[in-house]
């Protein structure tokens, strides 16, 4: 049987002056192996794996603490995360660097042992230019997370990413225009392989003739770059989408 644990603590907060908020919570949590961590013994298709359990885990059990600050002020809305996380018996499914023989599928273990992640958020807005229902915002989100094992660095951990987003909109439409910045991987667990970074386009456009009802199209990947994600099982095999275009409707009632 499998089954999650949890205790957290109350968040503590406090709004220090107007507009601005900071709160802090302390949690731990437990959960017991799953069927496919004990048990796994095969090829995964949807991975392209060759995944291998062990009968012998122990429960994970962790404990976080997660802070945040807000402020919300004339132009600006910012947001602040961060968090700390210890595990006692975190379970990973690493890559071994063997190969099983019959399926010729790369072998991944699931392993044991102790493990700290860190990391945080950043998101900003500002409204540089607002005229009754119009407005013209500019936005911006990073994001980052380290981990260490007693077995090393962790498996498909994610890079830095940074984006930077201009958002116009008026009473019936909206559009934005998108720079989304991923960093290189070079921290990778036993059997990995890196993973450059790369840098994306994006772009929207959202038409609402009547309420409800909207006309949108998007641009993925304006620029056509090749982009991988670390944290894939697919990454070496698969790149992301290139340049890709969506045209739709949507209906609200």
């Amino acid at each position: 049987m499998t089954g999650v644990q949890t205790c957290a603590l109350p968040i503590s907060f406090v709004r220090p002056a107007e507009g601005w908020f900071a709160g802090v919570s302390l949690s731990r949590a437990g959960r017991a192996p799953t069927e496919a961590e004990l048990f796994a013994a095969g090829p995964h298709i949807a991975t392209r794996a060759f995944e291998v359990g062990d009968a012998g885990l122990d429960s994970e059990v962790s404990y976080a603490v997660d802070a945040t600050l807000h402020y919300d002020g004339g132009p600006w809305d910012a947001d602040l995360h961060a968090f700390a996380v210890h595990y006692e018996g975190f379970i990973d499914l690493r890559p071994t660097g063997a190969e099983d023989a019959e399926s010729e599928l790369p072998i991944f273990a699931y392993q044991q042992t102790d493990a700290e992640f860190w990391g945080g958020e950043a998101e900003v807005a500002y409204r540089l230019w607002e005229a009754g229902d119009r407005s013209f915002t500019l936005e911006g989100v990073a994001d980052y997370v380290r981990g260490d094992t007693d077995l090393g660095a962790p498996a498909r951990i994610a890079p830095w990413s940074a984006t930077a987003r201009g958002v116009f909109e008026t009473g019936w439409w909206t559009g934005k225009l998108e720079l989304r910045q991923v960093g290189e991987q070079e921290r990778v667990a036993t059997g990995e392989l890196p993973t450059d970074g790369y840098r994306m386009i994006n772009a929207s456009l959202v038409v609402r003739p009547t309420d409800g009802f909207k006309i949108f199209v998007e641009g993925h990947n304006l620029n056509d770059a090749e982009a991988r994600e670390h944290a894939s099982f697919l990454k070496d095999l698969a790149p992301l989408p290139g340049r890709s275009f969506r045209l739709g409707l949507g209906y609200t009632f």
